[in-house]
């Protein structure tokens, strides 16, 4: 039924499903869903099938016949995959020979965190010259952990790597791209020129490729980085940095607030490391204060109270306000795009049907050096919100790719879009109506707002408080660190002493609460695989730099500590089920069979 989901009359109730933000999430993709509960059940009938054909045919001939029929039969309809018909050869491709290159000279460099570039894609979704198209393939026979798109996608902080990297990135700044490296910790830098942009206009520019290579240039004569190797289109960099240490102790300054969805850390700008805790009470103390860290919700819309701080000081002139018969005369026949008189004041009608209509808006006189608040008023009638694109003339890549709100009524939506390179000029705002399948999409547009805020407004209100004095820090990169596994870390902390109390435990990777710290005494099998049995829990997992994770130590006690990504211990639970899944199936076949001779002895 679900296989069949636009098939009469099994598509009204999957319409229905999709109604309800949890089966529309969980339906996304029928097929890798259901297709393994369907084939379950033919094994299931067919395996029934020749039980009840054994049960009724009980002749030797008779069986052997049914037996060899079925296996003959099936060899038959499974002779395409053993041919590797499973893919099609319209959907294989060969992998270059300088990619297997690549992994093995990987496979002798120490660990560290490798930044993919270009970074054009916004979606995840890569384009190569060599015929490849898809999410990506390059960690797979990587030993190093990667900073790719096709990985934050379910991860605020993986996520926010890759604005504040490819932002630095594209507004051309050295000083801003290096920070951060530092910051996530980036060891290599893997540049891959056959990663193309889906676009066949304008590739080289939306990739960036000429502006890289100048950067790189620069980094490469001031020591910053180093190319380490190189294969045709594979460039292999090194950033020469003391940031790669994967855990470290230190005395940390802490900073609020927490932020999400921003494209420059300036907390990280003015003091370098720090720390984050959630705030429950206003008693709760802190070093530093940066008041627009929380510029943008988790919406990815900005927060209406920092759009009025900044309105406030901005030049009335400066402010472009269209309306919707500005908008109509700049997209004289644009299919499926109206003037609506109907009410009160004029709209701008949008309706699409199983295709994207949409509209273009000029703004090519306005610097890139400058930060803008996007204002729409709109609403949605049916179907999807409306999206749009606010393209960079100079990279010809959207710089902020969005929707607005799903409101039945009209309603303001603000989003900011940070200040770019100096002396670049000119964007394009498109609009787009986008409608899948049979589905009609129908919004409306009254009007839009683009706000400038220049760059010395937004250092200005972003400039930290001091709230205490924060200690020294204290750094300590000597630890003996052993990994098991990928997904346990122990942590010789001898070597620390009393400087190591009131310190915190520092861990670059991503941010998750499936990372737990334990102290433990001795390093010993039980200890480090299973450490929740008697080891000690670190409770106070803070975020550093807002992406890492962070463990307040109070005592160290000359203890270990193993740091375990507990859900990784699900799949050794899913090995033991099946093991004893199996082992249970063939014990109860063997004590039926042997019930069975005893009852026939008898």
């Amino acid at each position: 039924i679900f296989l069949m989901n636009h098939t009469f009359p099994f598509d009204r109730f999957f319409d229905f499903l999709l109604q309800f933000s949890l089966f529309k999430e969980a339906l996304r993709f029928v097929f890798t869903k259901f297709s393994i509960l369907l084939v379950f059940s033919y094994v299931i009938f067919t395996s029934y099938a020749l039980s009840v054909i054994y049960t009724y045919f009980r002749k030797l001939w008779l069986i052997a016949f049914f037996s060899l029929l079925f296996i003959f039969g099936l060899l038959f309809f499974a002779y395409p995959m053993t041919q590797g018909n499973l893919i099609s050869d319209k959907m294989k491709v060969a992998i270059p020979q300088e990619y297997f290159d690549f992994w093995n000279f990987m496979k002798k460099q120490p660990d560290g965190l490798v930044l993919s570039l270009p970074m054009n894609s916004f979606s995840g979704w890569q384009y190569y010259t060599w015929g490849y198209q898809g999410s990506g393939f390059i960690w797979f026979g990587l030993k190093q952990p990667i900073l790719d798109r096709d990985f934050d996608r379910w991860s605020v902080p993986d996520e926010e790597s890759y604005r504040e990297i490819s932002h630095a990135l594209y507004s051309r700044s050295n000083q801003n791209f290096m920070k951060n490296l530092d910051k996530f910790h980036v060891k290599y830098i893997l540049w891959d020129k056959s990663n193309i942009p889906g676009d066949q206009k304008n590739r080289e520019q939306i990739a960036f490729t000429r502006e890289i290579g100048i950067m790189f240039d620069r980094l490469e004569q001031n020591g910053s980085i180093s190319l380490i190797k190189s294969y045709n289109n594979l460039l292999v960099y090194q950033v020469i940095s003391q940031q790669n240490d994967l855990i470290r102790v230190e005395k940390l300054p802490e900073v609020q607030p927490i932020y999400h969805w921003t494209y420059f850390d300036f907390a990280y700008d003015e003091i370098g490391d720090y720390v984050s805790n959630n705030i429950t009470n206003q008693q709760t103390t802190y070093d530093y204060y940066f008041p627009f860290r929380q510029l943008t919700s988790f919406d990815d819309q900005m927060n209406v109270d920092y759009f009025y701080k900044l309105r406030s000081a901005q030049d009335e002139k400066n402010i472009s306000h269209l309306i919707a018969q500005d908008i109509v005369s700049q997209n004289i026949g644009a299919q499926g795009v109206k003037l609506d008189s109907s009410i009160s004041e004029n709209v701008v009608d949008f309706d699409s049907k199983n295709i994207q209509r949409g509209i273009s808006l000029d703004y090519t006189g306005i610097q890139h050096d400058t930060g803008y608040i996007l204002v729409f008023v709109s609403k949605n009638i049916e179907g999807l919100p409306l999206r749009f694109c606010w393209r960079n003339m100079y990279s010809n890549r959207c710089d902020l790719y969005d929707e607005v709100s799903k409101s039945k009524d009209f309603n303001y939506d603000y989003f900011f879009v940070p200040p770019a390179e100096d002396g670049g000029i000119g964007y394009q705002l498109n609009i787009d109506n986008i409608s899948y399948g049979d589905y009609i999409t129908r919004n409306q547009l009254k009007e839009i707002f683009v706000i400038p805020v220049s760059a010395d407004v937004l250092k200005q209100n972003n400039h930290a408080t001091t709230i205490n004095n924060p200690e020294t820090l204290l750094k300590a990169s000597d630890l003996n660190i052993k990994n098991y596994n990928d997904f346990i870390y122990v942590i010789s902390t001898n070597n620390l002493g009393p400087d190591g109390i009131n310190s915190y435990l520092s861990f670059y990777k991503s941010y998750n609460e499936g990372w737990i710290a334990y102290q433990i005494e001795g390093n010993n099998f039980i200890n480090r695989y299973f450490p929740f049995f008697f080891g000690h829990q670190l409770k106070d997992h803070a975020l550093i730099n807002n992406w890492a994770n962070g463990w307040k130590i109070t005592n160290l006690n000359q203890q270990n500590i193993v740091i375990i990504f507990w859900p990784e211990y699900l799949e050794y639970i899913g090995f033991i089920i099946l093991f004893v899944t199996v082992l249970s199936a063939v014990s109860m076949d063997r004590i039926k069979s042997v019930y069975g001779r005893i009852k026939k002895k008898q």
